[in-house]
């Protein structure tokens, strides 16, 4: 019994991190491999980390944490380039592990409510981009 109350923190810190990665994958699924600095599986690894991290003594969950978001952040820098500098990706890998620790923290249904406004956030990217470059100086 006791196993099964560490395994379900994990499972749905998982959980958020696949859905999360769901979208991610879908939306860059045309890039060529190499090309992007988290997919469907790292998203899942994300969650699962942030969970992880909230369950092991504060220290360890700390340098855990730091090593993930640090390796996001390194990610994102090696694979930014002078015409591509969207940072959306790492914010996303960022909260997903945020997201996945909160949810192993026994805030399940805020966890959830999160991930799904991030999971529409992403999927909106056209849709908010053509709202923007809609608005006149006059509206703004």
């Amino acid at each position: 019994m006791e196993a099964l109350a560490l395994l379900q923190p994990l499972a749905l810190s998982l959980a958020i991190g696949l859905m999360i990665g769901l979208q991610r994958g879908w939306q860059t699924r045309d890039a060529p491999a190499g090309h992007r600095v988290a997919g469907f599986r790292t998203f899942g690894l994300l969650g699962l980390a942030g969970g992880l991290a909230a369950l092991l003594p504060v220290t360890f969950g700390a340098i855990l944490m730091a090593a993930t978001a640090a390796t996001l952040v390194v990610g994102y820098l090696r694979e930014s380039t002078a015409t591509d500098h969207s940072a959306t990706g790492t914010v996303a890998g960022l909260l997903t592990l945020a997201l996945g620790g909160f949810a192993a923290m026994g805030h399940r249904i805020e966890a959830l409510a999160g991930a799904a406004i991030l999971v529409l956030l992403l999927a909106m990217r056209s849709r908010l981009h053509r709202f923007v470059r809609g608005i006149s100086a006059a509206e703004m």
